[in-house]
């Protein structure tokens, strides 16, 4: 019953209808408010559920009263999360409420728009822009088409599945045996001989190569597919 009561006050305060809808209306309005604000994330793309609403007995529940957010009361991200408030009556702080909730972020996904295999090179022909919430898919979340085209899945994936940085892996754009072009800078001169590669390697890594002039093993870092420098 107290906690009608105070539903009650909160919406002779927002200006609103009193009734149980439009006072749940009212605190969810709050939450994503705040959390909008605090998660520098557009309020239409956020969705608050399982609210529940406490706080300490200010006195006597016959008064009207007034609820303020505390600033930085509410943490950043998704997931369960409270909300400070100020009870004010008669123009002075007199208790303290938290309004709780379960705070879900929607943004842009990249789905699979077909189920493929492991190892498959994904295209842009492949995946699509969703939308989906952020809460479920946690921070390695793949928002952009460009970072998922050219990687290759660790495993097979249905259609409509959400791509996660877990699921890709970039394949390397220098594979053992291939011939290369090995580059120094000698007396400020830059050189370059022929090589081959010993390992695979992605693009910054570290492989061992053949110089195939001085026929001695060296490392270089991967540049692209036809290069490689020496590092010494």
């Amino acid at each position: 019953m107290r906690f009608f009561s105070v539903l009650i006050f909160i919406l002779s305060f927002f200006s609103v209808p009193a009734s149980a809808a439009s006072a749940d209306q009212v605190l969810k309005e709050m939450f994503v408010n705040q959390a909008a604000t605090v998660n520098i994330w557009p309020a239409a793309d956020i969705r608050v559920d399982a609210v529940s609403f406490n706080y300490d007995q200010p006195g006597s529940v016959a008064e009207p009263m007034s609820f303020v957010p505390i600033p930085s009361g509410l943490l950043p991200g998704p997931g369960r999360r409270s909300l400070a408030l100020k009870i004010i009556r008669r123009g002075r702080e007199v208790g303290r409420a938290r309004l709780s909730g379960q705070v879900h972020l929607f943004g842009p996904v990249v789905q699979l728009v077909r189920t493929l295999p492991r190892n498959h090179l994904v295209s842009g022909r492949d995946i699509r822009i969703g939308r989906g919430d952020l809460s479920l898919y946690g921070p390695d979340a793949i928002t952009l088409v460009t970072d998922a085209c050219g990687k290759r899945l660790r495993r097979g994936r249905r259609a409509g599945s959400v791509l996660r940085v877990r699921d890709l892996v970039v394949p390397p754009v220098l594979k053992r045996g291939e011939l290369v072009g090995i580059v120094a800078d000698i007396n400020g001169i830059r050189v370059r001989v022929p090589g081959v590669s010993r390992q695979d390697g992605r693009r910054g890594e570290l492989v061992r190569v053949k110089n195939m002039m001085s026929r001695q093993l060296l490392m270089a870092r991967v540049i692209d597919r036809d290069t490689v420098a020496a590092v010494y």
